[in-house]
């Protein structure tokens, strides 16, 4: 397979993309600091790249709309620091400082080194490899083994030291992951022999064991919406797998086996093992507060995770509606409310299971509208159509490209449910997951303008 490697002599930005890179992704489970020194230097990266080739690149919407996301944070920033709420201006800049290195600039810039590489699709699993590996390390670190079993055994949950709303999309994308890269290896290594074949085996083995701890971890951590955006990305993921491989016999009877062994049958072994934690879990109360979104009277029902989450939705959808195109700034909505006194003060109706609580809407979609409004909402959701749309052109392209493109698809859907019931949307660890998993489908993106521009310039001089 042609890379544009091949094609663009090698210099020193292809080692200082692939370094940081790597170097980020590694260290962002580990150390934020390590990860953060290396963000810079892909900042740099990328911007080099992006200045040498901007004939190609700066024919995509996507520098663009990175641009327009950057300058309309910090003017959304600066108005509501000095003209709405100056004060608590110290609150909005502490904001907008948080958006400008969030969502559509993590995912851009990972597409930008990626492409930087030479070999987007290679870099890509190699940076996957490197976050799982990171964060294997951080595990090793920070687990304690009698509290991971006994929360198993139901005997309360277990708390990472990354944060509960962190492991929730954590967790499941992994799982996700695993499904799909572990039949892909399976395949490749029945195609291969020797040395290279142990290795493969060797390499399966050990992804099958992080596959069950994730499985392990998932029921651990007690969470009710992360099991159930689970289920449903691995029911999606089932769909598309049997639709985009459709016309090919990929494995043999061996292989399905072997798959269906390691990639069902672990996490169902661990399921069942913990069955009465679960079954505890989901009969608590609270499960039937998402039928009081739209009516009935949420005051009624017993405060609960569940029944405040669809409370600050409720509250949240409505205040969004007041203020749909500009929302009410960067600061956390914690900080709003202190601004107005509490959310009764700021909303009379607002529901008292949330009156007293909370400084964020434990919903993403919902946070991004209240601070940003529809200004900061569409371009990020137009960036990850991009990357969609990127990704349905991967998937007729047999080998690599596919796997890594369906995972792109199911890892989407699965951010887009979490962030139904998480608002940490901007937080530093989730953009070190997003980030690198969307980006790369976005170098997909700069890499065959490049393709395109240099195809396009031989056949000139060809001509």
């Amino acid at each position: 397979m042609t890379t544009l490697s091949d094609r663009l002599p090698p210099d020193r930005t292809q080692r200082w993309a692939i370094g940081s890179a790597y170097t980020a992704v590694f260290f962002s489970p580990v150390s934020i600091s390590v990860a953060q020194a290396s963000q810079l230097v892909m900042l740099a990266v990328a911007a080099l790249f992006l200045y040498r080739n901007r004939g190609p690149l700066l024919r995509s919407p996507l520098p663009w709309l990175a641009l327009f996301f950057l300058v309309y944070v910090i003017l959304r920033g600066f108005w509501a620091a000095h003209l709405e709420m100056p004060d608590i201006a110290h609150a909005h800049w502490a904001g907008a400082r948080e958006w400008v290195s969030a969502a559509i600039i993590p995912m851009v810039v990972f597409g930008l080194v990626l492409a930087a590489t030479g070999d987007w699709l290679r870099h890509s699993a190699g940076l996957l490899i490197a976050w799982l590996l990171g964060f294997v390390v951080y595990l090793a670190i920070n687990v304690s083994p009698g509290d991971f079993f006994q929360a198993l055994q139901g005997q309360g949950r277990y708390f990472f030291e990354m944060g509960f709303r962190g492991v929730t999309l954590t967790f499941p994308a992994i799982i996700v992951g695993l499904v799909i890269f572990v039949p892909f290896l399976l395949a490749r290594s029945a195609s291969t022999s020797g040395k290279l074949r142990v290795q493969l085996l060797a390499g399966i083995f050990l992804l099958c064991v992080v596959l069950a701890f994730a499985t392990a971890a998932l029921i651990a951590i007690q969470g009710r919406a992360a099991w159930i955006n689970t289920a449903l990305v691995l029911l999606l993921l089932g769909v598309m797998a049997a639709w985009v491989y459709r016309k090919e016999m990929v494995f043999s009877k061996r292989t399905l086996l072997a798959t269906a062994m390691m990639v069902v049958l672990v996490p169902a072994v661990v399921l069942v093992a913990s069955w009465d934690t679960v079954s505890k879990r989901w009969q608590s109360p609270g499960v039937q507060s998402v039928s009081m979104l739209v009516g009935g009277d949420l005051d009624s029902l017993e405060s609960d995770s569940a029944t405040v989450r669809v409370a600050y939705w409720k509250f949240g959808i409505d205040a969004v509606l007041e203020r749909p195109l500009t929302g009410y700034g960067l600061a956390s909505p914690g900080s709003v409310r202190d601004y107005h006194g509490g959310w009764g003060a700021f909303d009379s109706d607002a529901p008292s299971l949330i009156r007293e609580r909370g400084d964020n809407l434990h919903n993403s979609h919902i946070g991004v509208l209240f601070r940003m409004g529809l200004l900061g909402y569409v371009p990020i959701a137009i960036v990850i159509l991009i990357a969609l749309n990127e990704a349905r052109l991967n998937l007729q392209s047999p080998g690599l490209p596919r796997a890594l493109a369906l995972f792109v698809v199911v890892f989407t859907a699965l951010l887009g449910l979490w962030a139904m019931y998480e608002d940490f949307f901007s937080k530093f660890r989730i953009t070190q997951l997003y980030g690198p998993i969307i980006g790369t489908m976005l170098a997909s993106h700069f890499a065959r303008k490049l393709r395109i521009e240099i195809t396009t310039g031989e056949n000139r001089e060809h001509g």
